[in-house]
């Protein structure tokens, strides 16, 4: 899992301070599948991680 909290920090004062503009984008995955996170029952995760 990437958190994006680690990488939205402040640029430092000096060279960048005021010459480029921020472009910040997000990409979201929709899996709607049977396999998708979360649709399969706990003995499935139980047995997969055991």
């Amino acid at each position: 899992m990437w958190d994006n909290t680690c990488v939205m920090h402040r640029a430092t004062a000096g060279d960048y301070e005021g010459k480029y503009v921020r472009d910040m984008r997000r990409a979201t995955v929709h899996d709607s599948s049977s396999q998708a996170y979360g649709l399969n029952g706990e003995t499935a995760f139980r047995q997969a991680y055991s």
